[in-house]
């Protein structure tokens, strides 16, 4: 039987998560009794993610989830809007009768009572300024950041389903948060299905930017569709597709404005089944102590996969000295077991929503740096 563990029930882990990183950073920790994620100015970016993801808690070592109760409410509009993403529902009755009972297998999945609400009541907090996310408690002033950051630049969201996922929050935020027409929105964001390697879709990629100039920004990801399945080589093959990346074409947009984001953990308890048997997946509440090794089903990547593309995207000695962005979701949507859709899929409205907030965290940090 899968045990629930409760966001607040197992404070005591926060002394080891403390004691391990005073072994990682003693000068930063030896004195505080307020952990803070590992800054990456001591050791490459390359040892600071690494530090992240091996740590005995992953989460907590990038940030935390924090409730809040006045949350702005998600508008019946923006809902509609979140429910033309077919593979998000999770608060109607009509959609969660669909996804737990269907001809070929039978599907277990948890969910917390925010997420079936559709009033997700945590939101991400973090110290560190790569995993920072920026605040939307005044709505107001929110939007004026949000304006000033996607002035003058489009988006450009590259990979598969969870992509388009993201694509779609992203597109009904800026039209029932910002206030643009579908038309303007269609012209800041958008998406190219890439499922695994950029040359398969070069030709579709290309004629997406052929408009991009320096000020777009792009984001990439095609890693659920590599690994397990493609056999015990994966780990190569994976390797070579994102060596081929740093290598692709992506028009005027510079190196600096583009991130390749981290995969997500596939929320199927690992030994209890996958997407295509009968599986046990989720949680029923955030958990800030959740292991890489709990999750994963029949075919458990994380940490490996995303450990591999540390490795090959920022090592100082890549051949062709390019130096994309990170934009590690990863850690967070690990604690996030309590949102996901069908294992491998997040419900929307719901965490994915930080993803876009980390984003504008960093592209604002990006501007400020520039101007000053």
């Amino acid at each position: 039987m899968h045990m629930i563990c409760s966001l607040f029930s197992r404070g005591y882990h926060s002394l080891f998560l403390l004691l391990e990183l005073t072994v990682y950073f003693p000068h930063q920790y030896a004195h505080s009794t307020d952990w803070k994620a590992p800054t990456p100015e001591a050791n490459t970016l390359l040892d600071f993610y690494t530090k992240i993801y091996t740590s005995s808690y992953p989460v907590a070592a990038a940030g935390t989830w924090v409730e809040k109760p006045n949350q702005p409410i998600i508008s019946p509009e923006h809902l509609k809007c979140l429910d033309r993403e077919f593979q998000g529902n999770c608060h109607s009755i009509e959609s969660n009768l669909k996804r737990n009972s269907t001809a070929e297998y039978r599907h277990t999945i948890f969910n917390s009572p925010g997420i079936l609400a559709a009033n997700d009541q945590f939101t991400w907090q973090s110290n560190h300024p790569l995993y920072n996310v920026m605040p939307n408690d005044n709505v107001e002033e929110y939007r004026a950041r949000l304006n000033d950051v996607l002035k003058s630049r489009t988006i450009f969201l590259i990979g598969d389903s969870l992509t388009r996922q993201w694509y779609q929050t992203m597109k009904c935020e800026l039209m029932h948060v910002l206030g643009l027409s579908e038309k303007e929105v269609m012209e800041k964001i958008r998406w190219q299905r890439c499922t695994n390697e950029l040359r398969r879709q070069r030709k579709e990629i290309q004629q997406k930017l052929a408009d991009a100039t320096v000020n777009d920004v792009l984001v990439f990801n095609f890693g659920h569709h590599v690994g397990l399945k493609n056999g015990e080589n994966w780990k190569t093959k994976y390797e070579k597709i994102l060596n081929d990346a740093l290598s692709f074409d992506f028009g005027a947009i510079p190196d600096e404005n583009i991130f390749f984001r981290t995969t997500s953990v596939r929320h199927f308890l690992r030994g209890y089944g996958d997407w295509d048997t009968d599986f046990t997946a989720g949680n029923t509440a955030p958990d800030m102590y959740a292991q890489w090794e709990t999750y994963g089903g029949n075919m458990p990547e994380q940490p490996d996969q995303n450990l591999i593309a540390f490795s090959t995207l920022l090592k100082s000695s890549n051949h062709r000295h390019r130096s994309f962005q990170i934009l590690d979701t990863s850690p967070l949507m690990l604690a996030r077991g309590d949102a996901t859709f069908d294992g491998s899929h997040f419900c929307l409205p719901g965490p994915v929503d930080m993803w876009s907030r980390m984003l504008y965290a960093r592209l604002e940090a990006q501007t400020n740096s520039t101007i000053s």
